[in-house]
């Protein structure tokens, strides 16, 4: 990141706690107070209780199997209530995982592209091809993701102009 703005943007993505805590304590940084602390502490007890689903039990690394055992789609919703429950996400991060839930709980489908959490957002912010494009916006329309000045009308607009490549 270049600035206080984008780190914390970077840091406040559960995925980057960890190098987030590690680049924090090397400089000095927030010690014990900042949001990459907290959480990294709160992610830590999932050793205690098993992560959601069992995630951690029998782990030698548990925040990786929790990861990688929440990156799975048909996982999301429990992962999401665990993190509710837990406090480890909050704000506009909890209310848009909780509209990702209602999505697909309500049979929205996930951009094709999407791996896991990190990649759908990689592919939706800076789409490769049209039909990425496309599939992130139905997603996010469906999930009520969208910026109140988005509209299915100007989207197919720029999609259409894109198309003729302009």
């Amino acid at each position: 990141c270049a600035n206080k703005t984008e780190c914390k943007a970077y840091c406040d993505t559960p995925s980057h706690a960890e190098a987030c805590e590690a680049f924090a304590a090397a400089h000095g940084l927030g010690a014990g107070g900042s949001a990459a602390a907290r959480r990294a502490e709160k992610i830590k007890s999932i050793e205690g209780d098993g992560g959601p689903g069992g995630c951690a039990e029998n782990s030698k690394d548990p925040t990786a199997s929790c990861k990688t055992f929440c990156n799975k789609e048909e996982h999301i919703k429990t992962c999401v209530a665990y993190a509710k429950e837990h406090g480890l996400m909050k704000g506009k991060e909890l209310e848009e995982a909780e509209k990702v839930v209602k999505a697909l709980e309500a049979g929205a489908r996930l951009p094709p592209q999407c791996r896991d959490a990190d990649s759908c957002q990689e592919i939706c912010e800076e789409p490769k091809d049209i039909e990425s494009a496309r599939a992130c916006f139905d997603f996010a329309e469906k999930a009520g993701l969208l910026p109140p000045d988005v509209t299915r009308e100007k989207a197919e607009r720029m999609f259409k102009a894109i198309e003729e490549g302009r």
